[in-house]
C-alpha cells in the first residue's frame, strides 16, 4: 500500500508538471502582469479596450489561481504523506 501511494503521488505530480507546460504557466502569468500593467494606463479607459482587457485579466487571475490550488493540494499531500509514513 505504501508503494502504491508513493507511486500515485509520483503520477499526479508528473502529470501536474505536464499541465504546467501545455498551459505554459509562466507565459499565462507573464501575459497577466503585462495587462495589468496595460490596466494602469488612464488612456485605456477612453475605448473599449478596457473592458477586454479586464476580462482576460479575471480569466488568467482564475486559470493561474486555480492551478496553484491544485498544486498546493498536491504539496500538502505530500507533506502529510510524509507525516503518517
Amino acid at each position: 500500500a505504501k508503494e502504491d501511494i508513493e507511486n500515485n503521488i509520483k503520477i499526479i505530480s508528473n502529470n501536474l508538471d505536464l499541465l504546467r507546460r501545455a498551459f505554459d504557466y509562466e507565459a499565462l502569468k507573464k501575459e497577466l502582469i503585462n495587462l495589468k500593467l496595460k490596466s494602469e494606463d488612464p488612456n485605456i479607459w477612453n475605448n473599449s479596450e478596457a473592458v477586454v482587457v479586464l476580462k482576460k485579466i479575471k480569466f488568467l487571475e482564475n486559470k493561474i489561481n486555480n492551478f496553484a490550488e491544485i498544486q498546493n493540494g498536491l504539496s500538502d499531500i505530500k507533506d502529510l504523506y510524509e507525516i503518517i509514513a
